[in-house]
């Protein structure tokens, strides 16, 4: 879980009673911050939970970086050529 601290933008916000002006920031839950998206321009984002060693840390890189190892490259496709309209005959010219 984490929180998120936002800046106003847009329009005053009324929340949980308390109005913020423009420009004002705001802390608000994931949930909280995803509802109000449209109002909000998000700052930082701040981990409530953060891992107990080091290791657990490490551990998203690594898999991350396992991961991006044993993905193979998709092969790529020859460029298309674009498709042009055929030319129609002038039956308005003699």
């Amino acid at each position: 879980m984490s929180k998120i601290i936002a800046t106003v933008k847009n329009c005053p916000l009324l929340h949980n009673g308390k109005r913020y002006e423009i420009g004002s920031q705001i802390e608000l839950t994931e949930a909280e911050a995803a509802e109000l998206a449209i109002y909000l321009e998000q700052v930082q984002t701040l981990d409530i939970n953060p891992p107990a060693s080091p290791e657990e840390a490490q551990a998203p890189e690594e898999a991350q970086a396992l991961e991006e190892a044993q993905t193979p490259e998709e092969p790529k496709a020859p460029k298309a050529e674009p498709i042009r309209p055929k030319r129609l005959p002038n039956v308005y010219h003699d």
